[in-house]
């Protein structure tokens, strides 16, 4: 059986602000999911053309939680899988790393931004 050797799972300031930020943009978003999943659920006759109007529809006869049912596994579901991404992300990036460091003898070759910045 071959060992391999696996970084721990670290919370660090970066994993934190990371977090916080998807958290902010999950909450920010919800509302429109929301509108989108009750917009493809109704009947075509009472379907609103203004999606605007279909929000403070919402929030006027249902209440602002409503534009919010179901953010909560959302947002369970939203730290484990950004944890494990970003933990995945950083370990395959210090492999790869130490690869093409031993492979070209410590050079790195650094290619320039495929992008051109507009200005």
């Amino acid at each position: 059986m071959i060992a391999c050797p696996v970084a721990p799972l670290v919370l660090t300031p970066d994993g934190l602000l990371m977090q916080s930020t998807g958290i902010t943009a999950t909450l920010c978003c919800f509302p429109l999911d929301v509108l989108r999943t009750r917009v493809l659920s109704a009947p075509i006759s009472q379907r609103e053309g203004n999606y605007l109007a279909m929000l403070a529809r919402i929030a006027r006869k249902e209440g602002l939680p409503a534009l919010y049912v179901g953010c909560a596994p959302a947002l369970v579901a939203m730290v484990p899988s950004g944890a494990v991404y970003y933990w995945l992300y950083d370990m395959l990036k210090e492999k790869h790393l130490k690869h093409v460091s031993t492979t070209t003898g410590g050079v790195m070759l650094a290619l320039p931004c495929p992008i051109p910045l507009l200005a």
